[in-house]
């Protein structure tokens, strides 16, 4: 099976551009900061079940999107939502939109636009955007030999409770694949730290590895 990573080293060959394979694209916004782009999505049956309580859904999408401009110094400032349903989940889709509204007012993030359609799943994508000033701009390819690898939470607890999930064994762990931290204060305070020489969101896994599965 073509790992994410080896189908993102093709396309970053295919469309030539320094921007594809970190955590969020960074575009030049002005002389002295970078805006951040980065999108995720959440698929029923493959993140999340249709038992997951719609609120928890929510906070998950928008926590994971943040995490990634976090992870680059940055800080968010707007969303973009595309949200598709099957017909006969109004009572789903408007606890979702409640609760999203909740959390990026919490996190004083606006949304700014999106689309929405009928599907056979529940189907979520998002798109989040932010800034960077850029000498504060953290990527992942800054890493050095040698440098020491510190992780700002435990790891795993996330990636196991989705698996017991899927599998049907719920408990009252469950939030913690749905609450997930997004740093979204540490992010920017270690951008701006000169030690600090590279960063990156833990979701996709500590290791990229270019093997074959």
């Amino acid at each position: 099976m073509e790992l994410e990573n080896q189908w993102i080293d093709s396309l970053k060959k295919q469309f030539s551009n320094r921007f594809i394979g970190d955590d969020c694209a960074y575009i030049p916004w002005n002389d002295e900061e970078y805006l951040l782009i980065s999108q995720d999505a959440m698929i029923e049956g493959t993140h999340f079940l249709q038992e997951a309580p719609a609120k928890w859904v929510a906070q998950k999408l928008l926590r994971s999107n943040l995490s990634d401009i976090a992870a680059m110094g940055g800080t968010a400032f707007a969303v973009t939502l595309t949200l598709a349903c099957p017909q006969g989940y109004r009572e789903w889709r408007e606890q979702f939109m409640n609760e999203l509204k909740i959390a990026l007012d919490h996190f004083q993030v606006d949304l700014v636009g999106g689309d929405s359609c009928q599907s056979e799943k529940i189907f979520l994508d998002m798109t989040i955007l932010g800034k960077v000033k850029k000498k504060f701009l953290k990527k992942r390819s800054t890493a050095k030999i040698g440098d020491w690898i510190f992780c700002s939470r435990p790891l795993g607890l996330s990636g196991a409770t989705l698996d017991s999930i899927l599998k049907g064994k719920l408990g009252s762990w469950e939030k913690k694949h749905f609450f997930p931290q997004c740093e979204g204060e540490l992010g920017p305070q270690l951008g701006e730290r000169e030690e600090v020489t590279a960063m990156m969101d833990l979701s996709d896994g500590l290791l990229m590895l270019n093997t074959e599965e």
